[in-house]
């Protein structure tokens, strides 16, 4: 792969530049902008991002998408709950970073490198072998399916303390994914290709998004937990991926609308297991037999819905919601049988509307993203725990309604 030429616009921008139709071809099955040709020369197209922020490297270009905050600020929502966060708030030095995959190789060789001062874990990893003399005890079932009653060779099974451990595997296929990348910085890809030597006696394996094990730390891996949690993040993105064909494209990509919606379900999950409650994110239930709906955060106790919301990943226009936002608000209060339900956007607001002949207030509160990493907790903590107080007033309102319904129970009896 040559020279690159960069192409650089910022999440939901729109710009005009000339592409070959090989490269219109590979942008289209990139699926991170949309592209339409102009009244101009037959070679000037026009690109738009949406909420997919990143970089997309073809063999003759290079699309850098910037997202409206800083790259701290993606690191910190997309690695919540994890080390990542915390390498975020404290730690994060490069704040003039345009580059999502710059950012993250960066840190990631970082935090590698710093580990590997203390050296590799090591582990017991279960094996099983055929061996001509005993070790550890024979695994009786495999020696009479293989050998059929002969006593040699032995069917072993045993445990071998390694470096070909969870832990390890996952950070060197990091790496290793990190390092089919070009154009990064060299110093960069020179700290990769020399860490990834580190791991030698640890096996090759090719994660699939979503099937990259958890891992679990004590006080002796300790040392190596923000690098493992980072390996993860970068294995279980789906939009990190190596396409290989007639043409070559790789892409290291995160949507933002998925991103904002994973970080609200994290926050809102903290908070409602602090109050004893139950999340039950994207939620299917059902405005009436044949209307399915499907709202982004319920909360629930004891297997009843009390409160209802969902999360908007845009800053709405003229300080309001929209109104088919309301709409589909109120909605899900109807169909769930709440009297309250919230909205959560990113920006600035804070507002109610009160839906007379229903009885239903509808809320919208938002998450300041442009803050600082402590600044966007806080924000988000307020916003939420909205929903944990809609949740307690539906508690409190059936617990007066049973009480009622006791009460007039009780003055029938009598009468």
């Amino acid at each position: 792969m040559g020279e690159l030429r960069t192409i650089e616009l910022r999440e939901y921008q729109q710009i005009s530049t000339r592409l070959t139709r090989g490269e219109v071809r590979q942008l289209l099955r990139s699926e991170t902008v949309q592209i339409k040709a102009t009244s101009g020369e037959g070679d000037e197209y026009e690109l738009e991002a949406g909420s997919v922020v990143g970089t997309v490297i073809l063999p003759s270009l290079r699309l850098l998408i910037r997202p409206k905050v800083d790259i701290r600020n993606v690191l910190f929502l997309l690695g919540y709950g994890t080390e990542l966060a915390t390498w975020a708030m404290e730690r994060f030095p490069y704040e003039q970073e345009p580059d999502l995959l710059a950012a993250v190789a960066r840190i990631f060789e970082s935090e590698v490198s710093r580990a590997a001062r203390q050296g590799l874990v090591r582990g017991y990893q279960a094996r099983r072998e055929t061996l001509t003399t005993l070790r550890g005890r024979i695994d009786m079932a495999g020696q009479f399916r293989l050998r059929q009653g002969r006593p040699f060779p032995l069917e072993c099974s045993f445990e071998e303390y390694t470096e070909d451990i969870a832990l390890n595997r996952v950070v060197k296929a990091a790496l290793r994914r990190l390092r089919s990348f070009p154009d990064l910085d060299h110093e960069v890809v020179r700290g990769l290709r020399f860490r990834h030597r580190l791991f030698d006696e640890v096996a090759e394996v090719a994660y699939a998004p979503g099937a990259v094990p958890d891992i679990g730390y004590t006080r002796l891996n300790e040392h190596w937990k923000p690098a493992g949690e980072l390996a993860r993040i970068i294995l279980n993105q789906r939009s990190l991926r190596d396409e290989t064909g007639g043409t070559m494209s790789i892409a290291f990509t995160v949507d933002m609308n998925e991103l904002f919606e994973r970080f609200v379900e994290r926050i809102v999950d903290k908070e409602a297991r602090k109050a004893g409650l139950l999340l039950e994110p994207q939620a299917p239930r059902r405005l009436s037999t044949d209307v399915p709906i499907r709202p982004d955060l319920v909360l629930q106790s004891s297997g009843s819905d009390l409160a209802v919301g969902d999360a908007k990943y845009k800053v709405p226009g003229a300080g309001r919601p929209p109104n088919e936002d309301l709409y589909q608000l109120l909605a899900y209060c109807v169909a769930l049988g709440l009297k309250r339900g919230l909205l959560v956007y990113t920006g600035e607001l804070d507002e109610r509307y009160r839906v007379e002949r229903a009885g239903v207030v509808l809320e919208a509160s938002a998450i300041d993203l442009t803050g600082s990493p402590q600044q966007i907790e806080a924000s988000a903590l307020r916003a939420v725990r909205r929903l944990v107080e809609h949740a307690d007033y539906e508690r409190r309102r059936s617990e007066t309604g049973q009480t009622d319904r006791l009460a007039g129970y009780s003055n029938l009896q009598k009468n």
